[in-house]
């Protein structure tokens, strides 16, 4: 898999091969303990290439949180209000973040 390949598809195809890489690893390091693989090689193919899927769901990530960052501070810029900013005004919290007790 090349790169720019992974960096054309979504982040849940990417999230989907990741479990297939890591699912074949194990399978080629179980044959490997038994004295099963043909290709010792493969091991090595594999692993790279989960390596290179991780890092392209980093870059990802990364993108989606500056954007996120970048629209947060559009709209503090704007004067609407953000979550910290409901709060302090006396307005309900958010579904699920309720203190504990």
């Amino acid at each position: 898999m090349r790169p720019k390949d992974l960096r054309e598809i979504g982040l849940d195809e990417l999230a989907q091969k990741e479990r297939e890489a890591r699912e074949e690893l194990f399978r080629l390091r179980m044959r490997r303990a038994t004295g099963q693989v043909e290709n010792r090689m493969q091991v090595r193919s594999v692993r790279r290439d989960l390596a290179r899927i991780l890092t392209v769901m980093g870059e990802l990530r990364r993108k989606r949180a500056e954007s996120s960052a970048q629209s947060a501070a559009e709209r503090s810029e704007r004067g609407a209000p953000t979550g910290s900013a409901r709060r302090r005004r006396g307005a309900a919290p958010l579904a699920g973040t309720e203190a504990r007790g």
